[in-house]
């Protein structure tokens, strides 16, 4: 695995959040699709647990769920998530 792999992911996930919570859903797309892009990898994922990819795959479809909730308001109020994926990305690439 690349090492910087999951530390992208989890950084990209944590830009979503942040872009969702303005109500930005073109900034919360971009970044998630970034994501889901680098998570699909299998090299990415590859030294994680089942119970870690299960968190990752959570917070994905988390914030999936969050930035369609956000395109279906007429007018975007921002959506605020503080999920944390429950394991430090560092603890994966050491």
């Amino acid at each position: 695995m690349q090492p910087k792999s999951i530390h992208i992911v989890v950084d990209l996930l944590q830009e979503t959040q942040a872009e969702l919570g303005k109500g930005n859903s073109d900034g919360a797309r971009f970044f998630l699709d970034e994501a889901v892009r680098i998570a699909k990898n299998r090299a990415t994922t590859a030294q994680l647990d089942l119970e870690q990819k299960q968190q990752l795959y959570h917070w994905l479809g988390t914030c999936h769920d969050a930035l369609t909730q956000l395109q279906k308001q007429d007018e975007p109020k921002g959506i605020p998530l503080r999920l944390k994926i429950g394991w430090e990305a560092k603890q994966i690439a050491s």
